[in-house]
């Protein structure tokens, strides 16, 4: 006889008093525990129905929960099962071994631990993170969930990607599945697979260029004004975000370095710093228009910064006032910066090293539609050039 029921190991609490989930199995009148990731506190645990309860948190908590314990409790089942068919004889050494070795080529907590080892940056983490939370649930309503790395195949991969079409832009298609390709890779490099199923798909997942939305000098002249026009209609709150991104139009700061600039990091009007996104160190000089935006007596922190999201709320709200009909959110201030530099004249190499991009060609991927009018304006140059020797065109 095998049972399976997940418990709350009530006899051994933590220090801040929530106790363990615990997957127990009973083989013969022998019993094995497994400590889930979860500990909760005794009074959001129904014993009866193996459940948290709503108390315990919000929705989105307690769902993730209570899925978590549903899919152990499936899995132990299925290994179950799987003795059963195969009329082999099961004991507690050997569903350890199946248990334990399943969790090894279970895609999801194999990737986790990927995010975990890996050197990525926070938000890079983050991001991932959600992609393969956007897996995870496809997978629970595609009723197959837990997703073993051998269960991604090239049929797996196809309905993936066409899911992935019929709701999301090329890009974040692309993005999804790079991922996906890359996990794989990793396990096959680790030999926990023979093959990457993606060698066999003619998917292709190269990035589209797109045009980057951007604010052209007159709209900047315009958010200059309004900033410091007491009269504006624009809220403190307004004036606190549209201050650090028109900081970040006259810097090229992405989001994260402007959230973490530092007194310390401007020395004679000079900012420098390290990237947040490729650990580049950067040289970025303060031209007057940004220097007055820097509050007064600035010690730590020089913004207040918001997060993404509201800060991208109330430029929604900025744009609408000033009568900018564009979707702008704070990433295209560094757009902007990137778009009027190439526009003004300044090299390319130069711009380069402003925006902590790793190499030139970073930038001119990004900004080809902008470089070449420029190219094309200074080969002009030449024609103004009065040579000593002239010979007729044919």
């Amino acid at each position: 006889m095998a049972t399976a029921k997940v418990i709350l190991r009530e006899d051994a609490p933590k220090k801040d008093r929530t106790c363990p989930l615990c997957l127990r199995v009973t083989i013969n009148r022998r019993i094995k525990v497994f400590t889930l990731k979860y500990s909760i506190d005794p009074k959001h645990w129904n014993k009866e129905s193996q459940k948290v309860t709503r108390s315990a948190g919000s929705k989105k908590y307690v769902k993730k929960l209570n899925d978590h314990i549903k899919s152990v409790k499936t899995k132990a089942n299925t290994i179950f099962l799987q003795f059963d068919l195969q009329e082999r004889p099961i004991d507690i050494g050997s569903f350890t071994k199946e248990y334990e070795g399943a969790n090894k080529t279970d895609y999801f907590v194999y990737a986790y631990r990927i995010l975990e080892i890996k050197d990525y940056k926070k938000g890079t983490i983050k991001v991932k993170s959600n992609r393969l939370n956007k897996l995870e649930q496809y997978c629970k309503d595609k009723q197959k969930y837990p997703l073993s790395l051998f269960q991604i195949d090239y049929s797996f991969i196809l309905e993936w990607h066409g899911y992935l079409k019929r709701n999301y832009k090329t890009n974040t298609v692309n993005t999804h599945l790079n991922d996906l390709k890359a996990f794989l890779n990793m396990a096959k490099k680790e030999a926990i697979i023979k093959n990457n199923p993606f060698e066999y798909c003619d998917i292709k997942t190269t990035q589209e260029l797109t045009t980057k939305e951007h604010l052209n000098c007159d709209e900047i002249d315009l958010l200059e004004t309004m900033f410091w026009d007491d009269n504006s209609g624009l809220s403190r709150y307004n004036k606190n975000v549209l201050r650090y991104f028109l900081f970040s139009c006259f810097t090229g700061l992405r989001f994260g370095d402007i959230r973490d600039l530092d007194s310390s990091l401007i020395l004679n009007d000079k900012i420098r710093t390290f990237t947040e996104k490729y650990h580049e160190q950067i040289y970025i000089p303060i031209i007057n228009r940004a220097k007055v935006l820097i509050p007064p007596n600035s010690l730590g922190k020089i913004f207040q910064v918001k997060s993404n999201l509201m800060t991208n709320d109330h430029l929604k709200i900025i744009m609408r006032k000033a009568g900018i009909n564009k979707h702008i959110t704070f990433h295209n201030a560094r757009h902007t910066f990137a778009v009027i530099s190439l526009t003004l004249g300044i090299p390319i190499e130069v711009v380069s090293k402003l925006l902590g991009h790793s190499t030139v060609r970073v930038t001119e991927e990004f900004y080809a539609k902008i470089v070449n009018p420029v190219l094309d304006a200074a080969m002009e140059k030449w024609e103004n050039v009065d040579p000593k020797h002239k010979k007729q065109v044919a």
